[in-house]
């Protein structure tokens, strides 16, 4: 049996929101008959997606992440919600996706998010 594929859980979520084969084998770096295989997986009921542990801080959660198709994606901190457009979330892991494979770039998605408000930040209080 192949090996699963690092996209897994976001080609899963993909074809669970409605997405053809044809679509998510063109937004992974997988082979379709990869997407394939997940599609047929998925309709057999032989395949659901794996829930990652969430992060504890001082006994409770450090943060809860939820997301409800097609709305947007909503982390809540303690009492704050915070709501993500998928979509543009997507459009900025493409583009990470592709600075990481030109200029071999190693830090996570996480990471480079945070930095990057981090310097938007810095360059905003400087003016």
């Amino acid at each position: 049996m192949p090996e699963p594929s690092m996209y897994r859980e976001e080609i899963i979520q993909a074809l669970k929101a409605g997405e053809t084969v044809n679509e998510v084998a063109n937004r992974f770096p997988v082979s379709r008959r990869t997407v394939e295989r997940y599609a047929k997986q998925l309709e057999e009921g032989k395949l659901e997606q794996k829930e990652k542990p969430s992060r504890e801080r001082e006994g409770g959660k450090l943060a809860t992440v939820t997301a409800k198709q097609p709305a947007p994606v909503v982390f809540v901190l303690g009492e704050r919600k915070i709501e993500l457009d998928p979509e543009a979330l997507y459009e900025s892991y493409l583009l990470y996706e592709d600075i990481k494979l030109r200029c071999l770039l190693t830090d996570s998605f996480s990471n480079v998010l945070r930095d990057g408000i981090a310097l938007l930040w810095q360059l905003l209080v400087k003016q």
